[in-house]
């Protein structure tokens, strides 16, 4: 696949998860960030392919992070994950500008099936 990807999560143990995903699948991680106001500027200058971004980071979330990301990074394509736990979430994320939701936990199949469905 060898796509880039931009990481937006405020766990260490789920960054590391995902950037192990990335390596097998043999696609590279180009930048993690913990909140997605830090993100937009290094997304704005790593272009990335797509962007994994939990649903609930400590800063900037949900349909507000996608948004602000879009419309300073409007290529990229995000991927959200996250406790979904009400259909509402997902429309308003899919709304937002968010091209795949996976709900956790996922497996890396589900990944890949995002990374390759955003990326056609």
């Amino acid at each position: 696949m060898n796509k880039k990807w931009f990481i937006i999560e405020d766990s260490i143990l789920v960054q590391k998860k995902l950037s192990q995903m990335a390596e097998s699948l043999r696609d590279t991680v180009i930048g993690i960030e913990k909140d997605g106001n830090a993100a937009i500027l290094a997304c704005d200058k790593n272009k990335p392919d797509v962007v994994i971004m939990n649903l609930s980071t400590s800063q900037m979330t949900g349909t507000t992070g996608i948004k602000s990301l879009l419309k300073h990074c409007p290529d990229v394509k995000i991927i959200i994950y996250g406790m979904i736990e009400e259909k509402k979430q997902v429309t308003s994320a899919i709304e937002a500008g968010a091209k795949y939701v996976l709900a956790k936990p996922f497996t890396i199949d589900q990944m890949r099936e995002a990374i390759r469905t955003v990326t056609k």
